[in-house]
């Protein structure tokens, strides 16, 4: 169970803060967010509109010490 999650912890990214990080502008980030979300459909993941998974995201574009494994997992840089 979940407890105390913080708004910098937060599992999901919205479309603001994607633009923020990537400076982009929201448009764009709504446009990421729904190519991110194709993506984790077509692995069977269950996806909600207007936002992704935090850490996917941040892996897929090489934002944290995440990498991303290429069949929907995501693994720090020593591994899980």
């Amino acid at each position: 169970m979940l407890t105390n999650v913080s708004t910098n912890n937060n599992i999901f990214i919205r479309a603001d803060e994607v633009a923020q990080v990537l400076n982009v502008s929201v448009q764009t980030g709504y446009k990421i967010i729904r190519d991110l979300n194709k993506e984790l459909q077509k692995k069977g993941f269950v996806v909600q509109t207007g936002r992704v998974n935090r850490r996917y995201f941040e892996a897929r574009y090489g934002i944290s010490g995440m990498e991303f494994t290429g069949d929907g997992q995501i693994a720090s840089e020593g591994g899980i």
